[in-house]
């Protein structure tokens, strides 16, 4: 995810919706460092989980479906963002 230009511009839009001008450099900061931390978390807890046998082959099969949720996430958000402002 660090080499990854896609992640970096999706982290700088995700964060340009949720933290306003007038936030201190302060709490930008422990915002910023807050999103690596749970990035981190969150790629080590699926690759732990997603290596045993059950999760992998159930995570196959309803894989589709995770993918419509997330996707219909992202659009809104997409939305939410081209009408800010």
């Amino acid at each position: 995810m660090l080499l990854n230009p896609k992640a970096g511009v999706f982290w700088v839009s995700l964060s340009s919706l949720f933290l306003g001008p007038d936030i201190t450099a302060g709490l930008a900061a422990a915002a910023v460092a807050g999103a690596v931390l749970l990035s981190m978390l969150w790629h080590c807890a699926l690759a732990w989980v997603l290596s045993t046998g059950y999760v992998a082959r159930l995570f196959r099969r309803l894989r589709r479906g995770i993918d419509a949720v997330f996707g219909v996430v992202m659009a809104a958000l997409g939305v939410r963002l081209i009408f800010s402002n």
